[in-house]
């Protein structure tokens, strides 16, 4: 049985990390999810 649980992310706390790490919370988004944080980080990223 899948879970479905709503989060988000602090983009600006964004930090490199290795996949192995991770383990378990790698998961997909949405095109949506995608073009939404792309917008987050250009506004955060451009003057």
């Amino acid at each position: 049985m899948d879970i479905v649980v709503k989060q988000s992310i602090a983009a600006d706390q964004i930090r490199v990390v290795d996949k192995t790490r991770l383990g378990s919370k790698i998961g997909i988004i949405s095109a949506k999810e995608i073009k939404e944080l792309k917008q987050i980080l250009q506004e955060m990223l451009v003057d």
